[in-house]
């Protein structure tokens, strides 16, 4: 995968705060119905390899990553779309609803539950 992205790549490895978009296409087994592959390998462990050969290449280090988007889909082409972003403080107004509710709940820890409303089930009609 490093020798893929230092092609691609021709930059110096950026050192700022970034956003990560990361889409993994896989082959869909003629035999499979489901509509996503929620299969093995996990997708976490693609991002994981994606953003460690990233080092040195494309950022200087992959703990400058802080927001990531991402999927694992089924492609008719096997592969990787891949890009990055500077991460900009107006990038955190999308997230303010979730920065307060943990701000609001802190030293709850993880287990908390959002305030009723804040955040409908996903399938919900529910609207904030």
């Amino acid at each position: 995968m490093r020798n893929i992205l230092s092609k691609a790549y021709k930059g110096i490895p950026l050192d700022v705060p970034l956003i990560m978009y990361a889409f993994f296409l896989v082959p869909k087994p003629k035999s499979v119905k489901r509509e996503f592959p929620s299969v093995k390998p996990d997708l976490d462990n693609y991002i994981k390899a994606l953003s460690d050969s990233a080092n040195g290449i494309v950022w200087k280090d992959d703990s400058q990553v802080i927001q990531i988007h991402t999927a694992k889909l089924y492609g008719d082409t096997p592969g990787i779309v891949f890009g990055v972003d500077l991460f900009v403080t107006e990038d955190l107004h999308g997230l303010m609803p979730l920065l307060d509710h943990l701000a609001a709940h802190e030293g709850q820890g993880l287990g908390s539950a959002p305030s009723e409303g804040a955040f409908p089930a996903p399938g919900s009609d529910r609207t904030q």
